[in-house]
């Protein structure tokens, strides 16, 4: 009995040391920026991304200022002539931005944050990172066309990260969608043998 009541009081203990130890990180990294950060701020991006990342950009002094966005393209083998045909650029972003839209309840927001934390990964310098984000990027290529019917022999994968950085301030009468685009395109992407149907 009383070993039992040990282990109870040593588990809860190990727990609300845990949960304390994630609420002092995730108030680290969203503070403002200061030494402790700085000094700390690589193991700290690597616990917080890609399931705790979160910004504090919508407030000002510092507003979103840019947009980023996904789109890829495959290319797919007819498997009854094995011709090989390129599909135009699919949006990866607007449907999970819609889905999010849509049931406020019960959403899509860790798809999307999936896609954040790939795009940042990606555009890391770690080369180990980028690695990370690049096979990220093409897992969700994959999964993007493996849902349509008659590309599921999907071959390779292109992603390209769309940038659009909004109007500044003194044109801000002006729509988003009249900011300055920018983009960042991964080599084809060869889809492993286990993944293919």
């Amino acid at each position: 009995m009383h070993t039992r009541r040990s282990i109870v009081w040593i588990g809860a203990g190990g727990l609300s040391l845990l949960i304390g130890m994630h609420f002092l990180l995730t108030l680290l990294y969203l503070a403002p920026d200061n030494l402790l950060k700085r000094r700390f701020s690589e193991p700290l991006q690597q616990y917080m991304d890609p399931l705790f990342a979160q910004n504090w950009q919508l407030f000002a002094p510092d507003p979103v200022s840019q947009h980023r966005s996904l789109a890829a393209k495959a290319k797919v083998r007819d498997p009854k002539t094995g011709e090989v045909r390129e599909t135009p650029w699919r949006d990866l972003t607007g449907p999970r931005v819609r889905e999010v839209w849509e049931n406020r309840l019960f959403n899509g927001s860790r798809a999307l944050r999936f896609q954040v934390s790939a795009i940042s990964m990606y555009q890391s310098k770690d080369p180990a990172r980028k690695a990370q984000g690049r096979q990220m990027l093409r897992r969700l290529a994959l999964d993007s066309f493996r849902s349509k019917p008659g590309l599921r022999h999907v071959e390779q994968v292109k992603v390209r990260i769309v940038l659009n950085r909004f109007p500044r301030y003194p044109e801000r009468q002006k729509p988003d969608r009249m900011g300055t685009l920018y983009f960042d395109e991964t080599d084809w992407m060869p889809v492993e043998k286990g993944h293919q149907q």
